[in-house]
């Protein structure tokens, strides 16, 4: 069996994790489903494969990346985070 490796991407003005051992157990793909409503449409699933599977390389995927948070906003498993910085935070 393959080790399940997460995802991590330094976007524009943040940061994308995705625990992909979250998703293990999602059946419903909504991550995917709101990138492509809301979002540049930057994953697909694929059958046999665990989590969503960037359509781009990673410049591509930074450079196509909005950072709307409806991937992360959609996930009901809280498997995706979006860090984005907050002026005035420390």
């Amino acid at each position: 069996m393959s080790q399940i490796r997460n995802i991590s991407i330094t976007l524009r003005t943040g940061k994308l994790k995705i625990d992909l051992h979250k998703c293990e157990k999602c059946d419903t793909y909504d991550c995917v489903k709101a990138c492509s409503l809301y979002g540049r449409h930057l994953y697909r699933m694929e059958y046999g494969r665990i989590g969503p599977i960037l359509n781009y390389d990673i410049d591509e995927f930074r450079r196509r990346c909005i950072e709307c948070l409806a991937c992360e906003i959609m996930c009901p498993y809280n498997a995706i985070e979006i860090i984005l910085p907050i002026e005035g935070e420390a």
